[in-house]
Formats: structure tokens, sequence, C-alpha cells
């Protein structure tokens, strides 16, 4: 798993372990709502999550991270983060920055 602590324009959770990649999820969120509170704007229009579609899981296509990833974003709030998968690739989550930035500052628990 990657991500950028200067950038925090995307993450890649694809080789973690379900738990390993909601622990490093949550840090990578702290770090944004830390940037924004200190005055740095998110980097992208989109932040990016990939995941992984499940290609080397013990069932083809049914990607434990993955799943684990969209049950925090719908369940960790009051509000779930609303997401889009890119049509071309199940294993990647794209979410608006503005969107994201409320979600973390507003909604999200991450204690």
């Amino acid at each position: 798993f990657f991500f950028d602590t200067e950038k925090l324009g995307q993450i890649d959770l694809h080789k973690a372990s379900s738990a390993g990649a909601i622990a490093v999820l949550v840090s990578w969120l702290r770090g944004i709502k830390r940037s924004h509170m200190v005055g740095k704007s998110f980097p992208e229009p989109e932040a990016l999550i990939i995941t992984g579609w499940g290609r080397r899981s013990e069932e083809l296509g049914q990607s434990k991270v993955r799943e684990a990833v969209i049950d925090f974003l719908n369940n960790s709030s009051k509000q779930p983060l609303p997401f889009k998968t890119p049509g071309y690739n199940r294993g990647r989550f794209l979410v608006d920055a503005n969107i994201l930035r409320d979600w973390i500052m507003k909604d999200a628990r991450l204690t």
C-alpha cells in the first residue's frame, strides 16, 4: 500500500490485508484533515482510492479490501461518503475532493 504524504491525492491499498487497509485509509484521511486545518488545499479535483478488484483473491473478483473500504466509507460516519467506481476499473474509487474534505471535517469518525 502507498500514499504520498505530500501529495495526498491518492492511496493504494490493494496489497494490504482488510484490517491493514482500513488502518492506512484512516491515517491517510487524518493526513488530509491535518493538511486542510493548516490551510493546504487538496492537490487534485478528485481523490483516488485503489483497492484492487479481486484478481488475486480466493474467489476471483471478490476483493476483501474493496469490501472493507466500502463498509468503512458507508458506515464510519453519520453520512456515507459518496464515491464512484469508474466503469473501466472496479478496483478504484473516485471521490470529489470538496466532498471528501467536507466529510472528513464534519462527519467522519477518525479516532
